[in-house]
């Protein structure tokens, strides 16, 4: 959940799941959730203060498997 302190701030989201972008959206009422690809979606240029990202796990598992590799795991 969001902290208080952040309950002014205008936050948008996108995810490409749409069970998981219908939970982010009653989740977060407030906020601007698109439930589409992020290459799909109209954002304006120069407009965010901040931009965070959530891995996937394939990336993850793509990176542990080149560590695995470089040390003989």
């Amino acid at each position: 959940m969001i902290p208080n302190t952040l309950s002014e701030c205008k936050m948008y989201g996108v995810e490409i799941d749409t069970i998981s972008g219908g939970i982010a959206r009653q989740l977060y009422q407030k906020n601007t959730i698109a439930i589409k690809g992020f290459e799909d979606v109209e954002l304006p240029d120069s407009f965010f203060d901040v931009a965070i990202r959530q891995c996937s796990f394939s990336e993850i598992l793509r990176f542990m498997i080149k560590d695995m590799i470089k040390i003989n795991f």
